[in-house]
């Protein structure tokens, strides 16, 4: 099995083998109907070829060696995932997670590299994407639009936070320094005098 980058063409195939995966998999004690419908929306191949041809969306599929796609995941220029679906015939085979790993090696080469993010709709993967050190930022599961937003750090200093190393301005310094210098001064001369 290959996972690697979709081009246009190769994506329309990607969005009809999402199509279909969803629809086999949907869940509703899982997932809101709303949900569904949003997808259904959002997975236009027309539309998905558009946004990798012009790389607003990136594809990743896992095809085995007959060219049969077996999982598709797919990230925008936000980064956040917005597909990721995996047939069910090739679930627990570590396909998903190599995508994942795909999804944030890609990542980490673009300008905005700090994290990835989802916007999980089904619920019962919630530990799944969290064992995979994801973090919940927000949680809808109860509203009309449910879902749970979720982010992975890629950098590893503490709250994601990146530290850069400023250039010492001497002056500034200097005038410190001296500042500091003469409060001693005073506090001496105060000290002696009573």
């Amino acid at each position: 099995m290959i996972t690697r980058m979709f081009n246009p063409n190769e994506a329309r195939m990607a969005v009809r083998f999402a199509r279909d995966v969803y629809q086999l998999t949907f869940n509703e004690n899982y997932e809101s109907v709303i949900n569904k419908d949003f997808f259904m929306e959002y997975a236009d191949e027309e539309q998905i070829a558009r946004q990798v041809s012009t790389g607003d969306v990136v594809v990743f599929g896992t095809v085995n060696p007959f060219g049969e796609i077996m999982a598709v995941a797919a990230i925008d220029a936000y980064n956040y995932i917005t597909m990721l679906l995996v047939a069910p015939k090739y679930t627990n085979m570590g396909i998903g997670k190599q995508l994942l790993a795909n999804i944030e090696e890609f990542v980490k080469r673009r300008p905005i590299n700090d994290c990835i993010k989802i916007n999980l709709t089904r619920t019962n993967l919630i530990n799944y994407f969290l064992s995979k050190r994801f973090y919940v930022v927000q949680d809808n599961s109860g509203m009309c639009y449910p879902f749970i937003r979720l982010y992975k750090p890629l950098i590893s200093n503490p709250g994601n936070i990146i530290y850069q190393k400023k250039p010492v301005d001497w002056k500034i310094f200097t005038i410190e320094l001296i500042g500091v210098f003469l409060v001693l001064i005073f506090l001496v001369l105060f000290a002696i005098l009573l």
